[in-house]
């Protein structure tokens, strides 16, 4: 992404945490970056593109400032703070016409989050691969839902209590169903003969 494109991205978000996103006009946008309109046209072909490619892009920031093997009720709670700091912008988006696009993004975000949850759950252990598979969706669908019941909330932080205590709960209560036919690894990595 080259640097105007990045300040016209940042225009937008910076007018989606005034404004609602339906008062947003391309000319709200080049006004707020000293460019023109043709400038704004070269880069995206409409503020719905510019809104999906920018939460596109903040997803990517996110998932990989959550990299790591290993996430903690710590790293939820990190990436909640992350939702915070843009909370009006998210909120506007959620409530927009990007509706669809926010739950695209949320729904990559939680992907990403069941997966790491579920391999360190099961680190030690071969998961019959169907066993991981709806783990993994099984997760991912209540992380997702918990997302948009926080978003429906006006992301209320009560709400983002009862998340994180949720899925605190959650990772002690998954790993007994996820192993149930889950065979230990030897140390050398391969099933062990027990």
């Amino acid at each position: 992404m080259n640097r105007t494109e990045r300040d016209l991205i940042n225009a937008f978000w910076a007018l989606l945490g005034e404004k609602p996103y339906n008062k947003i006009t391309v000319q709200d946008i080049v006004d707020r970056c000293e460019v023109n309109r043709n400038t704004f046209y070269y880069h995206f072909q409409d503020i719905p593109s510019m809104a999906e490619e920018s939460f596109r892009q903040w997803v990517d920031k996110l998932i990989s400032q959550n990299s790591d093997p290993l996430i903690t009720v710590e790293h939820m709670e990190q990436m909640f703070h992350s939702f915070m700091e843009t909370r009006p912008i998210l909120l506007n988006l959620y409530r927009s016409a990007q509706r669809e696009t926010f739950q695209r993004g949320l729904f990559r975000l939680s992907e990403h989050i069941s997966c790491r949850v579920i391999d360190n759950l099961s680190k030690g252990y071969q998961v019959p691969a169907g066993d991981r598979e709806a783990a993994i969706m099984f997760c991912r669908c209540m992380l997702t839902g918990a997302f948009l019941e926080w978003m429906e909330s006006g992301m209320k932080e009560d709400t983002l209590e009862k998340i994180l205590q949720v899925y605190h709960l959650f990772g002690g209560l998954e790993r007994p169903a996820l192993l149930k036919n889950a065979v230990p690894l030897s140390r050398e990595g391969a099933p062990s003969a027990e």
